[in-house]
């Protein structure tokens, strides 16, 4: 293990040789409203600020709307084919999530929290226009289990790459890191930044792609920069990238 992190082991992409993948999925019910968060997500200070969720109450959708948790109903079997052929799918899953109403009430939800000033009046959490606090806040909404949008990083099935939808992911709580790039990035994308997805291969086997993590634009609309977001990472908080040192080959893919 190097500086705790053991390379690309367990992160990533499984059984990459088998013929087929599996899609988890369950088929939305209506959105419903989504109810109001209770208090306010603390103060926001650097890239790497946590953003606490202690005090955040539950969704509404989660509470009240029956079969909320039901979790998987059905899956569909895809031929595998190429590793172009299978981020084709996660890049088509990231564009199909963020247009899902409740994606996007989600996503403007976590970044226009209000904070108490010192006279008792309000402001923006999140500064307007702070593009990496936004960024950073998303990256910690779905990270941090105190949080009502979090997803806990849990290794797929044994055999075979298992990808969900948003939709699914609420209900089951958990993914790998495909999964994770696709709740983070259709986050994103739902408030306007440019998304990719970047694969990496192992320091030694270059093209044995391993892991699959984000990459965002800054600023929205013009993205003369490019910043990284790792979620299964989320010890080392936003923007931390699989060191140069431990990979051999990187490809990145627009979403």
């Amino acid at each position: 293990m190097a500086n705790g992190w053991n390379p690309l082991i367990g992160l990533g992409f499984t059984a990459l040789g088998v013929g087929y993948l599996w899609e988890a999925f369950q088929k939305s019910s209506p959105v419903t409203p989504v109810g109001r968060l209770n208090g306010a997500m603390g103060k926001t200070e650097g890239m790497r600020s946590a953003l606490p969720y202690a005090t955040l109450g539950q969704l509404q959708s989660d509470n009240g709307r029956p079969g909320a948790k039901r979790g998987i109903k059905t899956m569909a079997m895809h031929p595998a084919g190429s590793i172009d052929n299978r981020l084709k799918f996660i890049v088509n899953q990231i564009r199909k999530d963020s247009l899902d109403p409740q994606v996007i009430t989600e996503a403007r939800m976590i970044v226009s929290q209000k904070c108490q000033t010192l006279d008792g009046g309000k402001r923006w959490c999140i500064p307007v226009k702070n593009w990496k606090q936004e960024i950073a806040a998303i990256f910690n909404a779905v990270t941090n289990p105190n949080s009502p949008f979090a997803i806990r990083y849990t290794r797929d099935h044994a055999t075979v790459d298992m990808f969900a939808s948003s939709a699914l992911m609420r209900r089951l709580g958990s993914e790998d890191c495909d999964g994770m790039t696709i709740r983070v990035g259709a986050l994103l994308r739902a408030i306007g930044y440019s998304v990719r997805c970047r694969i990496v291969a192992p320091a030694g086997s270059p093209g044995a792609w391993a892991h699959i993590y984000l990459m965002v634009g800054t600023p929205p609309g013009d993205n003369k920069e490019w910043v990284s977001l790792d979620p299964t990472e989320a010890q080392y908080g936003p923007f931390w990238e699989v060191p140069d040192r431990l990979i051999s080959s990187k490809k990145d893919y627009e979403v």
